[in-house]
């Protein structure tokens, strides 16, 4: 097994805090955020140099060289491809036989089966949750179009209200329960810890997919498997504004998958 096929298997908790961006939810490494903040704090506690001459004493150099060399920042690289796709999981994803390790991983994750009129050997895998605007958006216009596993996780919001809402979704059958999400009528349920430890399992593998890009980990994301083999990751979802003229992304999903 590849060492990327191992971390996809070994997901650990991350402290997040979510904000939004265009297209979906993204969480941001609360962690980072504090050890920059400390960085600040401690370098503005410091005593800096002083470029000040003692009253009387002529400089031994131009002023100007006795102030060190700020050199600019390199470029920081960005954690996303070209194809906007985590870069450590690009190369794994573009190869038929590891990413065939991937869906196997995600084929045994807890989720809502909601099947569709596309159905090939793979379904479409989509991590969602379901207090997400985005992840509403696009079960609007994707349900009953293909089968697709919706993986719930909680990003957006807390843990209690995420699973009770999933508790409630396992009531119903896959495309209904789905549909119960896009309305906000999902049957109201106390979460087991079962399922609250499913959430937990299933944020584990989204988070190993996003290795190295943790500060871009959004929902939705969309795995969809391909005729050739390999997997298209999408992060987010626009839905279709045909006042803007703007098709959104459902096309472009369905079209990756071969319908």
């Amino acid at each position: 097994m590849s060492n990327a096929k191992i971390g996809l298997l070994a997901g650990s908790a991350v402290a997040l805090i979510a904000m939004a961006g265009s297209g979906g939810f993204f969480a941001g490494h609360l962690y980072a955020k504090v050890q920059f903040l400390e960085g600040q704090q401690a370098a503005q506690a410091a005593p800096g140099p002083t470029n000040q001459i003692p009253y009387g004493a002529a400089p031994s150099m131009d002023l100007a060289e006795q102030v060190p060399l700020i050199q600019a920042p390199a470029p920081i690289q960005s954690s996303l491809n070209e194809n906007d796709v985590p870069r450590a999981i690009a190369p794994v994803l573009a190869d038929a036989e590891s990413a065939s390790g991937i869906l196997d991983v995600l084929s045994k994750a807890s989720s809502i089966v909601a099947e569709g009129e596309a159905e090939h050997e793979q379904p479409i895998y989509a991590f969602f949750d379901p207090t997400c605007p985005y992840c509403k958006n696009a079960m609007a216009e994707l349900n009953g179009k293909a089968k697709i596993h919706w993986i719930p996780v909680a990003a957006v919001s807390d843990m209690q209200t995420v699973s009770n809402l999933i508790e409630g979704m396992k009531t119903l059958p896959g495309k209904d329960a789905v549909a119960s999400v896009v309305a906000g009528e999902v049957p109201q349920a106390t979460a087991t810890t079962e399922t609250q430890g499913q959430l937990q399992d299933n944020f584990s593998i989204l988070r190993a997919i996003y290795q190295g890009s943790e500060d871009r980990l959004a929902v939705p994301t969309f795995l969809v498997p391909r005729e050739d083999g390999t997997v298209t990751l999408t992060r987010g979802y626009d839905k279709a504004d045909p006042a803007k003229n703007m098709p959104g992304d459902s096309g472009e999903l369905l079209g990756a998958y071969g319908s």
